[in-house]
């Protein structure tokens, strides 16, 4: 194998394919770097995503997101599960607004994943999943008399019944 060439003004190595060879026209030479590089694309194992690897990386996005103060998207990129079905990486968010600060950047997200496997068949998907609540709250009446107000206290609070008692206090309308 030959020594590498090296540029004579910076020192540094240029591979053999940057170096015009004599009746080579610049097209031939795009043509022939563009051949290089789908070889060394080919070379590299294209992956499907995994669940562990797919969370590494967005846990590394928010990072990056709270470095560059975007604090909105950090909380809703911590705010929202993942999940990874075949080649499709399938981000579930509580909100819809928190689903708006996602998509903003998930065209970049998207690269990551596509770079870090070696695969540009990797889909991303947004889902919003509303949380309901499971046991819905008893509505008070807003007014109550002085009597009923005392009973729920009494019932929630014994020591207010005997306060009363030893205060020998009347609880009138």
């Amino acid at each position: 194998m030959p020594p590498p060439v090296t540029n004579t003004t910076s020192g540094v190595p240029v591979s053999s394919s940057a170096i015009p060879k004599k009746g080579m026209s610049l097209m031939d030479m795009l043509k022939q770097k563009q051949k290089e590089e789908a070889a060394e694309l080919a070379k590299k194992v294209t992956r499907e995503p995994n669940l562990e690897e797919v969370i590494a990386i967005w846990g590394t996005y928010t990072e990056k997101l709270k470095v560059d103060l975007k604090h909105s998207a950090v909380t809703s990129f911590n705010l929202a599960k993942l999940r990874v079905e075949g080649l499709r990486v399938i981000a579930t968010s509580v909100t819809s607004i928190n689903q708006k600060f996602i998509d903003i950047e998930a065209t970049n997200l998207l690269e990551n994943f596509k770079n870090h496997f070696f695969n540009m068949d990797i889909k991303f998907e947004m889902e919003v999943v509303e949380e309901v609540n499971e046991a819905p709250k008893e509505i008070a009446p807003k007014f109550l008399s002085g009597q009923d107000r005392y009973r729920l206290m009494a019932t929630e609070y014994p020591m207010v019944r005997l306060l009363r008692d030893k205060l020998r206090l009347e609880i009138s309308y």
